[in-house]
């Protein structure tokens, strides 16, 4: 669902739309940079809220707010084991992301590829090392 949320984006993004984005990927930046992880969530969090509203499909919208805070949340009460690394890594795929929509790539396949990036890196997290 994010992937058409991207494509929606993708075809009306504004560049205040994109500044938007960038300062929620500035503020993960700056928080991992600081290991600050609430503030770093906190920012992610955003960028995936702001992603949703910015589709202007409000059902769409809901869905991913039913859906994906719960499981956002999860994820950070079961994840003890950032690293400042993972937390850039994860903020250069929300940029790659951004990029994608204001060059007018592929912006949802770049959505995709982060998306796949992300359970990765979750999966590894949540259940490797244990």
């Amino acid at each position: 669902m994010e992937g058409l949320a991207v494509e929606l984006i993708q075809e009306r993004a504004t560049k205040a739309d994109l500044a938007l984005l960038e300062k929620s990927i500035d503020g993960m930046r700056s928080a991992a940079r600081e290991a600050n992880f609430q503030n770093f969530y906190r920012s992610d969090l955003k960028f995936h809220r702001t992603l949703w509203s910015l589709s202007g499909n409000r059902f769409l919208q809901r869905s991913l707010d039913i859906t994906i805070v719960p499981l956002f949340a999860f994820f950070i009460m079961k994840n003890p084991r950032d690293s400042t690394a993972d937390l850039l890594a994860s903020a250069e795929k929300h940029a790659d992301v951004v990029k994608a929509i204001r060059d007018s790539e592929n912006a949802r396949q770049c959505m995709e590829s982060a998306l796949q990036f992300f359970a990765e890196q979750e999966k590894r997290l949540l259940f490797d090392g244990d």
